[in-house]
């Protein structure tokens, strides 16, 4: 490999991108691209070197905890998405409490927030389900292969949830920060795909988006976050699901002694 095609700031991505393969729980991908890492690293100038090795110190990752992936069922899946492979597979669902025994085409392998998704068209739901990987277990190939459903795309398909929570007719979100909690608010991305921000008079921030009403829960999660600093508009069902959960909390804190 010619030196003078791989600078130091292309090794640091390299760096980074290793530090998040393990963030996402691909340790054997991240173990693989850290030996070829140092691999790269000997074959520049001793400063560059030195540089690289001490990155360790100087950067680090801090995850939140996901759902333990066996690596292996994570590559078996996300070969079957690219192949277009049926796969069948028992499934626990922790709302249910029960496992039951699914029939899937698996159209996208996605990892939100460290966690991965098998994105698939439910053959007996005859209905797209977001199937935590972590939960698939006793995974077998059918030999069927399948071709995507009509019409489906997957941005549209992501942006009608909220926090891998979707499902239901579209609504319109609406959410205020208040002037204080909006100065950390507007530095961050967009919490949706299509969200849309106004910034009020009064130094609050506004934020408005869709989603399937099923999303709504992981909305009011959202917001839960920011109590006392934010308060949900629209719709009414999200401030009823907010006041549900307030309430709640209150009788808890209030019968405790």
């Amino acid at each position: 490999m010619p030196l003078q095609t791989l600078s130091e700031g292309e090794l640091l991505a390299f760096f980074v991108a290793e530090h998040g393969l393990r963030l996402i729980g691909q340790s054997d991908h991240a173990q693989k691209l850290s030996n070829a890492l140092s691999k790269l690293a000997l074959l520049l100038p001793d400063k560059v070197c030195v540089d690289l090795f001490t990155l360790t110190e100087a950067i680090n990752f801090e995850d939140r905890p996901t759902v333990s992936i066996d690596p292996h069922t994570l590559q078996y899946v996300t070969m079957a998405a690219i192949a277009g492979e049926q796969l069948e597979f028992t499934y626990f669902s922790p709302y249910k409490q029960e496992s039951s025994r699914r029939t899937a085409d698996v159209h996208l392998v996605h990892n939100y927030a460290g966690d991965w998704y098998a994105i698939s068209y439910d053959r007996k739901a005859r209905d797209f389900r977001d199937f935590h990987i972590g939960r698939m277990s006793d995974i077998r190939p059918t030999g069927r292969f399948f071709e995507p459903q009509k019409g489906w795309n997957k941005e549209e398909y992501l942006r009608r949830g909220f926090s891998m929570t979707r499902g239901g007719r579209l609504t319109t979100v609406e959410i205020v920060f208040d002037s204080y909690q909006a100065q950390w608010m507007r530095e961050r991305q967009k919490f949706h795909p299509d969200e849309i921000r106004e910034e009020l008079p009064d130094g609050s921030l506004r934020i408005r988006f869709k989603i399937g009403e099923a999303g709504l829960e992981a909305v009011a999660r959202f917001c839960l976050q920011y109590a006392g600093n934010c308060i949900a508009e629209k719709p009414k069902k999200l401030r009823e699901i907010i006041m549900q959960k307030l309430e709640r909390s209150i009788r808890q804190y209030t019968s405790t002694p």
